[in-house]
């Protein structure tokens, strides 16, 4: 039974040994309609060799929430079904939208 747990417990500790978050703070901008506003917000990433999760908080009050792993991948501004945007600019910049409204929210170099 001991020799059971310890390998249960030793398997634990290997997969959370492969997990891990860092978070950091940016200058985010919120584009809607012809306005854009600067704010700042913390951006966190959390991943592992399965999955990865994407939170996003604004000053305003604003959540982002970018959950992916095998063959699925969910994203909400809000709670609100969102997407991200892909990369077609020269520099490295992370962008979400929410379905259905003139919003979009942009990050310069996310990497953690």
């Amino acid at each position: 039974m001991f020799k059971l747990m310890a390998i249960a417990l030793g398997l634990f500790y290997s997969i959370l040994a492969n997990a891990g978050c860092a978070r950091d703070e940016f200058e985010c901008r919120v584009y809607q309609g012809d306005e854009v506003k600067l704010m700042p917000c913390e951006i966190k990433i959390c991943a592992s060799a399965n999955d990865s999760t994407i939170y996003w908080e604004l000053q305003d009050g604003t959540k982002i929430y970018d959950h992916a792993e095998q063959g699925f991948n969910e994203v909400t501004i809000n709670k609100e079904a969102a997407q991200q945007l892909p990369d077609i600019l020269k520099d490295p910049v992370t962008c979400y939208s929410a379905l259905g409204k003139a919003m979009v929210i942009c990050a310069d170099d996310v990497s953690l």
